[in-house]
């Protein structure tokens, strides 16, 4: 009983505290996304346009608009933060407030499309534009693989190429983020973001490639057929049991691909997710959350980004032009570890450090607004359905340009409401008592309601 009613009590607040800043920024937050996923829709159709003259070109185009997505959510993300204050946590927290959109967008382009990725958000949107392309040219293209360019299995030269292009891109991109630390120009920023995105579409789309020609590799070899002979061998010696083993584990492997989608989609997705909105809030609050999370007093500080890689960067005045150069080539290769992947992993470790009530709370919101954002969609779907194929592929874009107007608001709040209650969990947790949950701008709300 204990248990439930903390559940509960974590269940009401998140859901009330949401709701209640939903509708206090909703406005903004519809602007916001109405322009970011404008943009991308336009990508989108002119990366259609352009297929048939290159799909590297296509493909970039395509990564330009999940940029363009990925600023929606930044900038919803601060303004949630803003309001709930959650930079009032994190004292001396001047330098991670003066975090550029551009800088956030570095920290968060690669889980956000690794996410994208992992659960086919990428693959769904590349093949939509691939159907439009299809449309827009007269169904020419229903018979042909327009991402074979992309595709390194198809033989060391398509090899090389793709190996090439990736290998070009990082180098000019690092080269790009080299200079952007330098020089603080915006544009560097965006230009390194959009390579970047472009490199990682190319890694999904190609590993996607090689993965299959893995399985297919496999399947074709001996030791696998050999499996199947003594499964069938097996399967044969239970038929006197009235025991249909391959009944059995097709059923079995069924149920465990049901389960271990229920796993990904309903608890490993929504963790990424919280994940991706704590980098957004910056390394200084996740370094004084993980000194919280060990049991750190308040008064804990940690060195601001800034000024930590001023610290631990080598004094280059004094070494020989050989020694500088091997140094910018490690602070070139290495340096994405640190700025990007080691932060991403710190975050995933804290949204789960509050406990578990705290996480069912959470998933459980999560699946109900994912939940709203299907039921709305299958509404229109059913009030607006007879009609024509042609009809359809107009009208599909504008139904789930208006479900994402109603979903991403309200998961964008959710995702800032959970992290602000993780950050008090763990300063509560680190000041021996219990966290104080209540939030000022829903205090305000309330009030104003009252």
């Amino acid at each position: 009983m204990r248990t439930l009613r903390s559940f509960w009590h974590q269940l009401y607040d998140l859901a009330v505290t949401t709701v209640v800043v939903w509708w206090r920024l909703l406005p903004t937050l519809l602007l916001i996304q109405i322009l970011s996923w404008t943009s991308f829709a336009i990508s989108q159709h002119i990366g259609a346009l352009v297929s048939a003259v290159s799909i590297w070109l296509a493909i970039a185009l395509l990564a330009m608009g999940f940029v363009a997505i990925l600023i929606g959510y930044v900038i919803s993300l601060r303004m949630v933060g803003a309001e709930l204050r959650i930079d009032d946590l994190a004292p001396d927290s001047d330098e991670n407030g003066r975090r550029s959109v551009i800088d956030l967008l570095a920290a968060t382009l690669l889980p956000f499309l690794g996410i994208y990725g992992v659960f086919q958000y990428v693959q769904n949107e590349a093949g939509q534009m691939f159907l439009l392309a299809d449309i827009m040219y007269g169904g020419v293209f229903s018979d042909v693989d327009l991402l074979g360019p992309i595709d390194p299995t198809r033989g060391p030269a398509a090899f090389a190429t793709v190996l090439g292009v990736l290998v070009g891109i990082y180098i000019v991109r690092r080269g790009l983020d080299l200079v952007h630390e330098r020089t603080g120009r915006p544009v560097l920023g965006l230009i390194t973001a959009f390579l970047e995105a472009t490199f990682l579409l190319v890694i999904i789309f190609g590993g996607q490639r090689l993965i299959s020609r893995a399985r297919f590799w496999w399947e074709d070899r001996e030791f696998h057929t050999w499996i199947e002979l003594g499964i069938q061998g097996l399967a044969r010696s239970l038929e006197p049991l009235r025991i249909d083993l391959p009944e059995i584990l097709q059923t079995l492997g069924s149920w465990l691909s049901i389960l271990w989608g229920l796993f990904l989609g309903g608890t490993v997705e929504p963790l990424l997710w919280l994940a991706v909105a704590a980098l957004v809030f910056g390394t200084h609050v996740l370094s004084l959350a993980e000194l919280w999370r060990k049991g750190q007093p308040l008064s804990a500080q940690v060195v601001p980004p800034g000024l930590r890689k001023r610290i631990h960067r080598p004094d280059r005045t004094d070494r020989g032009i050989g020694r500088r150069i091997w140094l910018e080539i490690q602070e070139a290769a290495f340096g994405d570890i640190d700025d990007r992947y080691l932060p991403t992993l710190q975050s995933i470790r804290l949204v789960i450090k509050p406990g578990l009530t705290f996480l069912a709370a959470y998933l459980v919101l999560y699946a109900v607004v994912q939940l709203l954002s299907q039921a709305v969609y299958e509404l229109v779907i059913r009030v607006t359905g007879g009609e024509s194929y042609s009809w359809w592929m107009a009208v599909l874009p504008i139904v789930r340009f208006a479900t994402a107007l109603v979903y991403q608001p309200m998961f964008i709040v959710l995702l800032a409401v959970t992290f602000h209650r993780c950050l008090l969990t763990l300063r509560g947790k680190a000041n021996r008592a219990p966290a104080v949950i209540r939030i000022p701008s829903a205090q305000r709300a309330v009030a104003d309601a009252g």
